[in-house]
């Protein structure tokens, strides 16, 4: 039996009932599913930084049709970069209120409260 295949087994057999115990945790699984609410907020937010920020040096020359592509995208976004900044300001500024909101509302879901009040 190789190192890898016992290591597995000891895991198997120490860790995995601690963390199955952990995972059905009421407040653990509450703060997880509110989080997992926040996923797409994350999303947009990062997408708008991609666009806001083009992987490519402000000391790069436009030698061929891509480069041309990248040194386009790279001035346009240093002339918009207000705008397209505007969503992530946006996300990352309601995420933390919209995560508190998920957590209690999943919390509440799961003392059979009414969820919306919570």
């Amino acid at each position: 039996m190789s190192f890898f295949e016992r290591l597995n087994s000891a895991l198997e057999r120490y860790l995995l009932p601690l963390a199955a115990v952990i995972s059905n945790q009421r407040h653990l699984k509450a703060m997880r599913d509110g989080l997992i609410y926040a996923i797409p907020f994350t999303i947009l937010g990062g997408l708008s930084l991609i666009l806001a920020f083009p992987p490519i040096g402000e000391d790069v020359e436009a030698t061929n049709i891509f480069l041309k592509f990248m040194v386009a995208w790279r001035d346009w976004a240093s002339a918009n970069q207000s705008a397209i900044l505007l969503p992530f300001n946006l996300t990352m500024g309601f995420m933390a209120l919209f995560v508190a909101i998920g957590v209690a509302y999943n919390l509440a879901r799961h003392y059979k409260m009414d969820a919306l009040s919570a």
